[in-house]
């Protein structure tokens, strides 16, 4: 009865470490995305700079505030890495679980 609860518990987790993975994954890539997308914000402020005078202060402030949400989102990037390392650890432990219960089943 312990074993099938174990065992519920051990698969219930792992469908939802699963879900987390692709969540997790979704998520960086949208971020990843967001940070190709500010280094293509930034590069154009660069090219707006250097054809319009005028925008000069325009441009490198959005300039400065584009590196600053590149930086905040490679940032968000490492942490994502860091979830997802750590969710593929769960998984792994959460495998070798259902291996152990599988070896106490009657």
């Amino acid at each position: 009865m312990v074993a099938e609860e174990i065992r519920t518990l051990a698969d219930q987790t792992q469908h939802s470490l699963n879900h987390i993975t692709l969540a997790t994954k979704t998520m960086a890539d949208q971020m990843q995305e967001v940070s190709s997308a500010s280094e293509q914000i930034s590069a154009g402020c660069e090219q707006v700079n250097a054809s319009v005078t005028e925008l000069e202060d325009i441009a490198k402030m959005a300039y400065t505030e584009s590196r600053g949400m590149v930086s905040i989102v490679d940032e968000q990037i490492q942490i994502v890495q860091q979830v997802t390392d750590s969710t593929t650890s769960m998984y792994e432990v959460t495998l070798d679980l259902n291996k152990r219960i599988s070896e106490y089943k009657v």
